[in-house]
């Protein structure tokens, strides 16, 4: 009986090790495509604000040659 219960033993722990390693495998990859998204963003926001700064300047200089 004892050595049923240290093999079952090893078992679980075999098993808990593996669990472990999966989450952990899995939260990584949840946080690179956080990481992507949150870059996706932030990209796409300065693309914008360039874009708005370039159209404000065209902008003046077309209000500056009508003065």
């Amino acid at each position: 009986m004892q050595k049923w219960q240290q093999g079952a033993d090893k078992d679980i722990v075999q098993l808990a090790k593996k669990a472990r390693k999966e989450g952990e495998k899995e939260e990584a990859r949840r946080m690179k495509e956080t990481i992507a998204k949150v870059n996706s963003v932030i990209s796409k926001k300065s693309k914008e604000t360039s874009a708005e700064k370039k159209a404000e300047q065209k902008i003046q200089a077309e209000a500056n040659k009508l003065t």
